[in-house]
């Protein structure tokens, strides 16, 4: 966890709590980070780094960055901050020609990874670009990969570009097969679904960070989609 992180090296640099938050925090507030009760915003934690000289990478880990690009996808200037801190990998590879293409409004045209979360953002900046077939033709690619989760979403995002082009029997078909994989549920029973799928995925590393991030934005979307198709 971040704030087990920034203990330890608060410890290894010597300095108290007190010392540590100085005149910008109170010796409580550096508490509650240590503690975990708060997740700092990222501006404090480039602080915190500061402070004990360190990397803010170091303290939250690679994975939380990497977690980070992804929910920011869609605000390429803050995803880009978060890159920036990144490793070349195959998935921050996909990750920048995506923000690149929102920024540019060009396709994305890179061969895409057997993930299916980065089809499923891939198929959202084809959407986003009103690209309605493209965005159809990267759904069928990603769920040859998906967990149920993933099917979800995808099948989801399918029936929004079906039916921006206005076909019916595909809009009707994809909604058939979402209510035979998922049933008609109400939206507390979504939301508890999706949730525990998340966390059976993520193991032992389910986060606050992560927790938020479900029940935030992303869900808001998810379970208003589904209540627009009438799967809700």
């Amino acid at each position: 966890m971040i704030g087990q992180k920034i203990r330890l090296r608060r410890k290894q640099m010597r300095l108290s709590q007190q010392e540590l938050a100085g005149e910008t925090w109170t010796r409580s507030y550096v508490s509650q980070i240590e503690l975990g009760k708060v997740i700092p915003p990222f501006e404090t934690m480039q602080k915190l780094a500061q402070r004990l000289d360190t990397t803010v990478g170091d303290l939250i880990g690679d994975h939380h960055l990497l977690r980070a690009a992804k929910a920011t996808l869609f605000y390429p200037k803050l995803c880009l901050n978060y890159l920036e801190r990144l490793p070349d990998l195959p998935t921050t590879q996909v990750l920048r020609h995506l923000v690149d293409c929102l920024l540019n409004g060009n396709a994305p045209s890179m061969e895409i990874p057997p993930s299916p979360e980065l089809h499923y953002m891939t198929a959202k900046v084809f959407f986003k670009q009103r690209r309605f077939l493209e965005t159809v033709d990267t759904v069928q690619q990603g769920l040859r990969y998906s967990s149920a989760y993933w099917k979800l979403r995808l099948l989801l995002l399918q029936l929004d570009a079906y039916q921006a082009l206005g076909d019916r029997d595909a809009y009707s078909e994809t909604q058939d097969q979402l209510e035979s994989m998922f049933g008609k549920r109400e939206v507390e029973d979504l939301h508890h679904y999706l949730l525990t799928l998340i966390q059976s995925q993520a193991g032992h590393d389910v986060t606050p960070e992560l927790i938020d991030l479900m029940q935030g934005v992303e869900w808001y979307e998810e379970v208003s989609r589904a209540k627009e198709h009438g799967l809700l």
